[in-house]
């Protein structure tokens, strides 16, 4: 969901079954406590769809499964943050790839500026409160540069200040 949403992990684990609408048609997902508490509404592509369709059939068969959580530990609590993003990091470890829930949110964003998507409409979709914030971390320099999820790369490398 982090790859297909942009979402921000707390945003991700703070979801509830209420903040989910989706039909074989569209989707989306309400946040209602982003960063700086915005709300925002995110679209839900196909793929994204009919993995949500799985889980919730999947998530009715776990305990805590009449809670308002979206997404349940096999203990039936709320995921947290943490969680979710040692899940992706250990993926990352077993395809030997440098990979955390941060790096799938901005592959995200990424790929939506590379494709041509206005920059602003892209920062309204990842909450960012000023157009500055994606415009310097959502697309590398040039089209050559390494994407952050290659094996090669760090995860504490920062972006190039922009001017």
């Amino acid at each position: 969901m982090l790859l297909f949403t942009g979402l921000r992990i707390a945003e991700l684990v703070a979801l509830d079954v209420d903040d989910l609408s989706i039909s074989a048609r569209k989707g989306q997902l309400t946040v209602r406590r982003g960063k700086g508490e915005r709300y925002r509404q995110v679209p839900v592509n196909a793929e994204a769809r009919t993995v949500l369709d799985a889980w919730l059939a999947a998530r009715r068969r776990l305990p805590g499964a009449d809670g308002p959580a979206l997404f349940l530990s096999l203990k039936g609590q709320r995921l947290s943050a943490r969680a979710v993003d040692l899940a992706v990091r250990r993926l990352g470890r077993a395809a030997d790839v440098s990979l955390s829930a941060h790096t799938l949110r901005h592959t995200c964003l990424t790929g939506l500026v590379r494709a041509g998507h206005d920059i602003v409409l892209v920062a309204e979709l990842a909450g960012h409160s000023r157009l500055q914030t994606p415009a310097g971390t959502a697309c590398p320099a040039t089209p050559t540069d390494k994407p952050p999820w290659t094996a090669s790369s760090s995860t504490t490398e920062q972006p190039p200040a922009t001017p």
